[in-house]
């Protein structure tokens, strides 16, 4: 059981590495996915500002922001498979888990990366009142859990169609809406809003291992599809 841990393991950094070099050579997702957070950032401090929203909406409004910002860059990882005609290849290398997981693995980094300057940016354009910087970043880590398991399934189930954004964008909203509900109560705890943090995190703790095991079961089918 070991060893078929570790191997599986060692596979998928393979697969996390080679997205790496990738996307260090072409920089089109960082460079797609922050732009839009930054256009979109932009749009709301000029319009909302910091004194025209109260703090559930500037709660709502910073993960409306990472959803979209999300959205628009991490379904890459499989399509660029498909465009560069590298999936078969792919497949023969490494298991469907194998490559699920380094992928999710490299979108997490690329999430996270992406967060490290939009969500300062955003407590200073923004200035929302943070009381507990402890339950915001729990929050983050939580949501962006489930954040990458949806897209990185999804990004497997759309590569192949024709008009992948819409299809893509029209999935995923609908089954990330409660984990999106879960966050935004979370940031409202961290925000002083809400009193309870632990049930906001306690939801998001169970709606990623929920996902994450869907993930885990479907990968299979729709990857040797």
């Amino acid at each position: 059981m070991g060893r078929v841990s570790r191997g599986l393991l060692s596979r998928a950094l393979e697969v996390a590495r080679k997205d790496w070099r990738s996307e260090r050579r072409a920089q089109s997702g960082l460079a797609s996915i922050g732009l839009f957070a930054l256009v979109t950032l932009a749009v709301l401090s000029f319009s909302v500002g910091p004194f025209g929203a109260g703090a559930d909406l500037q709660a709502a409004l910073l993960w409306v922001l990472l959803l979209f910002t999300g959205l628009s860059g991490l379904a890459r990882v499989y399509i660029r498979e498909v465009d560069s005609h590298t999936a078969a290849h792919l497949k023969l290398l490494a298991g469907p888990l194998e490559v699920l997981v380094g992928k999710s693995l490299f979108n997490l980094w690329l999430l996270v990366l992406v967060e490290l300057f939009v969500v300062p940016l955003y407590l200073v354009l923004m200035a929302p009142r943070v009381r507990d910087f402890r339950v915001l970043l729990a929050t983050l880590a939580l949501a962006d859990v489930g954040l990458v398991a949806v897209s990185t399934l999804l990004a497997a189930v759309v590569a192949q169609a024709r008009t992948r954004g819409a299809l893509f964008s029209g999935l995923a909203i609908p089954i990330l809406i409660p984990l999106l509900l879960a966050a935004i109560g979370g940031t409202k705890a961290a925000l002083g809003v809400t009193p309870d943090a632990r049930t906001h995190l306690v939801m998001l703790a169970s709606l990623d291992a929920v996902l994450l095991g869907v993930s885990v079961f479907l990968i299979e089918p729709v990857w040797n599809e």
